[in-house]
């Protein structure tokens, strides 16, 4: 039992420090598919449809069984007196049994109800409908955190090399100075003042550092992977050309194609239909 644990955790170790190589394209997919609120909203749709499965069985005929066990102790007797010849038999008739059984089965249907089941039914496909509306701004939300989240990703990673790249070179030029300094080519002035950018860069690097990591642990948390996991991204993001919009088409296209604004007027047939 002990191998198998210390096994089991071996390997999950293993798989924590394997680093994840991940594109913009694989990023999204994984968030698609592991996000919690993905996830939940996934769940929602199969709950509603499975309502609506519930709503229609309420037109077929429902079959009840019912069944009964009792046990009689003392089961009630007559005693019946009967003639024979020139003597008489006396013998005691049971009227029960010690054990009872009872089995009953109906069968009902509902013919008419003032059109309560066909409004359960609507009710049902309007909320399935809006539960996939929902799972479909989920989807854009997801897809929108995780292009934000890649790009600050990206972003944070050209930072720190950028200030490592600018700290290396501070460091080339204090060196170069303490050198010349030695010679008697250069005053301590010049040395003191490499020292200084030398100082103001480290505490740049070290930020830089620090904010990558929380910008890989923010995009972490949208593809539903554990914390310790090391992940690098790769800069694969392609520059898009500028798509002149029109105002008044823009707006055209939002209202055909938002998923909250479908779901706003979804929901409003429901009320509407609920209060009818």
């Amino acid at each position: 039992m002990s191998l198998i644990l210390v096994v089991t955790l071996f390997i999950i170790s293993a798989n924590a420090d394997e680093k994840l190589i991940i594109s913009y394209d694989e990023a999204k997919r994984t968030a698609l598919e592991n996000n919690r609120e993905m996830l939940l909203a996934k769940e929602a749709v199969k709950s509603t449809e499975g309502k609506i499965t519930e709503t229609n069985s309420y037109f077929l005929p429902k079959l009840t069984l019912t069944g009964n066990y009792n046990y009689i102790s003392a089961v009630p007797s007559i005693e019946m007196s009967l003639p024979v010849g020139l003597t008489t038999i006396t013998k005691d008739i049971q009227t029960g049994a010690n054990d009872n059984w009872l089995f009953k089965a109906s069968i009902s249907q509902t013919i008419f109800d003032w059109g309560r089941m066909w409004e359960n039914i609507d009710v049902a496909s309007k909320s399935s409908e809006i539960a996939k509306l929902d799972y479909e701004l989920a989807a854009s939300l997801v897809v929108f955190n995780v292009t934000q989240s890649v790009n600050g990703v990206i972003l944070s990673g050209k930072v720190l090399q950028a200030n490592e790249e600018s700290l290396r070179v501070a460091e080339s030029h204090l060196k170069t100075a303490e050198q010349k300094y030695e010679n008697g080519t250069a005053s301590s002035f010049e040395v003191l003042r490499s020292k200084v950018q030398v100082s103001s860069l480290k505490p740049m690097v070290s930020k830089a550092k620090n904010n990558l990591e929380n910008a890989k642990n923010i995009l972490k948390n949208i593809l539903g992977m554990p914390i310790n996991k090391e992940i690098e991204v790769k800069d694969d993001l392609k520059e898009e050309e500028n798509i002149e919009v029109k105002y008044e088409d823009a707006l055209k296209k939002a209202r055909e194609k938002r998923p909250d604004l479908k779901k706003f007027y979804k929901r409003k047939e429901m009320i509407e239909t609920l209060l009818d």
